[in-house]
């Protein structure tokens, strides 16, 4: 399983130092891993994991996760502002994960130029004849682009699963 933030970013994402100082960095750890690993089930059901390329929203829904998570074990006071803003955050951060595995979100995976190491290639693709172009009649493409040219192309990186 993939941890799709660190200590560092919970601190800088998530809560302020101040607030993280009380907590251990294992504890912090495990609030990320458990993130982690919610994130991952709500995104199984449309995307091979683990992820090669992780987006970058997935490191602050991460944090925003964990942050929630470090002060209902550590203990807050629920009506202050603070405790207030964390709690909407963590709501967003669900709601946002539930739009994804519904399919009405969708991560922005970065390009595989952008991914360091990536073994993620351009190949290069030509798209088919017009219809009639090489003796089939346009019946036989029924229900596509009859006028269409041959066009030439790459493939980039997979947007998502299933493409």
């Amino acid at each position: 399983m993939a941890v799709y933030a660190t200590a560092a970013d919970l601190a800088s994402l998530g809560l302020p130092a101040a607030a993280l100082a009380a907590v251990s960095s294992d504890d912090q750890t495990a609030a990320l891993a458990d993130a982690s690993s919610l994130i991952d089930s709500y995104l199984a059901p449309r995307f091979d994991l683990p992820l090669s390329a992780v987006p970058a929203q997935l490191k602050g829904i991460c944090c925003k996760l964990a942050a929630f998570d470090v002060l209902r074990k550590r203990g807050f006071n629920p009506g202050s502002v603070d405790a207030e803003t964390v709690r909407l955050s963590y709501e967003d951060a669900m709601r946002w994960l539930r739009d994804v595995a519904a399919g009405r979100a969708t991560p922005a995976f970065p390009e595989a130029a952008d991914v360091a190491g990536s073994d993620v290639q351009s190949l290069p693709f030509v798209y088919a004849p017009a219809p009639g172009s090489i003796g089939l009649s346009a019946s036989a493409f029924r229900g596509r682009d009859t006028d269409a040219d041959v066009e030439v192309g790459t493939v980039g990186a997979p947007r998502r699963r299933g493409w």
